[in-house]
């Protein structure tokens, strides 16, 4: 700030000092002036130590006083700097004004002025706070320095706002909420305020919104949402370049918060809150978090039954583009990366991808997922890139999982398309339908058994014999474990020899784990098979020995 010597005052009367005369070393005087700053209904005492700090001979003077204020009565000497700067006398010049701002903001962003705006029981209890009667007057200037064509004061005002939404004291502002509500909307739909000014009136709407969205009239916030949207997107573009991922997340952080704290408000708009959503979601130049961010949203909003129902009344458009986005997550697992030694970045994508797709189907329903939107699905089971196969096959395991109740009347819904790929050229995809017929062993019993014995036995057999990798044969054993279990020996009989000859052969010739899966599926077999187990037991006694004596002898 500038300091600048005064004209030599032409008479005594106007070089008297506008504070008493202060001793430096006397704590006592400095508490009287404290007193009469905090303490009088009239400001002009500290007006006029803030005038001072502008005049060189009484500068020292003031600095004491404010740097006793500021240690000792920090949170009163907010309460008084407010009044000042949202109620400006003729006597306030534009740098006193501006110093009262600075100091206000440096108290008011400290920890220790956390308790300035503590709830109206602590205001009643304490003399040291603006008493309850001034707070309309706090709330009405608040509202009307919302039309200040200055930037800083823009800031300033809708930063007191932000924290009185987030220490939870809202309700001082419930009074003028349809004003501010105007105010912030004008704000929002200003092309004269900057960026920063814009995120500040989008957090403020957003705390409207969340916190005060039961104590007026729905229109009013509803017509607020609008505008916040309109700010960040219009017309089917993005209203701010791709590069401001901040700002991105920054909207969908809140959105993320209302979805979850009541989906039904998002109901009038959500059509373009969707269509912004996907826009980040689906670019490739956006951060993988800003990605997960929107995928997020539409998570929480299809887990709540209503937001859920807002989303299926849409149509299916949103709930393609979700599938084929989550596809697309579980399909980055590339050729040369082993299936239990991925790179830690696959790692995170594909994982946040089946999770995904696992809340994503509990939430909608497994069967109206595959029956009125399989077009995400064929076009993955028909392309080209086996990456998008395996994905699609391990998305049908996860839905299985996760939404048996459901499937277990239609389980030709994820059968059907998984036991295409039994037989698929690529070595992965193999694998994955393995898998899934593990999966769906364990959570689709007895209904797949019942009704595809005759194809999962010899899918299952014929894996066993795929030298090509060791896993699928690992994964065969461990699917015939889960899926015998449930047969019944009528359903056993005609593969019993096949089947009994490919574990044996497991036993005699495979790693330790193979045969520690395929023991475990001949157990199975013999409980399920029961008394037509007995016509094997002499042909599998030797090796079970066999094996059970290397086994203690550590070969």
């Amino acid at each position: 700030m500038a300091s600048t010597s005064p004209e030599s005052p032409s008479t005594p009367e106007e070089s008297r000092p506008l504070t008493p005369p202060l001793s430096p070393n006397s704590i006592e005087i400095l508490e009287t002036a404290a007193g009469i700053a905090l303490n009088s209904e009239d400001p002009s005492f500290l007006i006029a130590v803030l005038n001072e700090l502008d005049v060189a001979v009484l500068t020292n003077r003031s600095l004491l006083i404010l740097d006793h204020l500021i240690q000792h009565h920090p949170n009163r000497l907010c309460h008084r700097l407010c009044k000042i700067i949202f109620f400006p006398r003729d006597t306030i010049t534009e740098v006193t004004s501006a110093v009262a701002l600075e100091i206000f903001k440096s108290l008011f962003s400290d920890a220790i002025s956390g308790e300035f705006i503590k709830p109206f029981s602590s205001l009643s209890q304490n003399p040291h706070y603006i008493p309850e009667n001034d707070w309309p007057e706090f709330t009405t200037a608040v509202c009307d320095n919302l039309d200040s064509g200055k930037e800083k004061v823009l800031q300033f005002v809708l930063s007191v706002i932000n924290k009185l939404f987030a220490d939870g004291t809202e309700y001082i502002l419930e009074r003028r909420l349809e004003t501010l509500c105007d105010k912030l909307k004008k704000i929002l739909s200003s092309s004269d305020v900057s960026l920063k000014v814009k995120e500040a009136a989008v957090e403020a709407s957003f705390g409207c919104i969340l916190r005060l969205k039961n104590a007026v009239n729905d229109e009013f916030l509803q017509d607020l949402l609008r505008k916040v949207m309109n700010t960040v997107f219009f017309n089917g573009e993005i209203k701010f370049h791709t590069s401001q991922e901040g700002y991105a997340r920054f909207i969908l952080d809140h959105l993320v918060a209302l979805a979850r704290a009541d989906a039904w408000f998002l109901r009038n708009q959500i059509d373009k809150v969707l269509k912004f959503t996907f826009i980040m979601m689906e670019n490739p130049q956006c951060e993988e978090r800003t990605r997960f961010l929107a995928i997020e949203f539409v998570l929480v909003l299809v887990e709540d039954k209503k937001g859920c129902q807002i989303l299926v009344n849409t149509g299916d458009l949103h709930i393609k583009r979700m599938l084929s986005q989550l596809l697309c997550m579980i399909a980055t697992v590339n050729e040369n990366t082993a299936l239990d030694n991925r790179d830690q970045e696959q790692c995170v994508l594909i994982d946040q991808g089946m999770k995904s797709m696992a809340r994503f189907s509990r939430a909608l329903g497994g069967r109206f997922l595959l029956e009125g939107f399989p077009q995400p699905f064929e076009s993955c089971f028909n392309s080209e890139e086996w990456q998008r196969r395996r994905a699609a096959v391990s998305s049908l395991s996860i839905i299985s999982k996760n939404c048996s109740k459901t499937l277990k009347s239609k389980v030709d819904l994820v059968a059907d398309p998984i036991m295409k790929m039994v037989d698929d050229m690529h070595h992965h995809v193999r694998w994955g339908a393995m898998y899934a017929v593990e999966e769906l062993s364990k959570y689709l019993h007895p209904e797949l058994q019942n009704h595809y014995h005759q194809k999962v036995l010899p899918a299952l057999t014929k894996a066993m014999d795929d030298f090509s990798d060791s896993k699928i044969q690992v994964q065969a054993a461990m699917a015939t474990y889960h899926f015998v279990e449930n047969c019944t020996s009528n359903m056993l009989e005609p593969y019993l020899d096949e089947i009994i000859s490919k574990l044996l052969r497991c036993l005699q010739k495979g790693k330790q784990l193979l045969k520690q899966w395929a023991l475990s599926a001949l157990a199975a077999i013999a409980r399920s098979s029961q008394d037509r187990f007995l016509d094997y037991y002499r042909t599998v006694m030797p090796y079970l020995n066999f094996v059970m004596t290397k086994s203690k002898r550590g070969i």
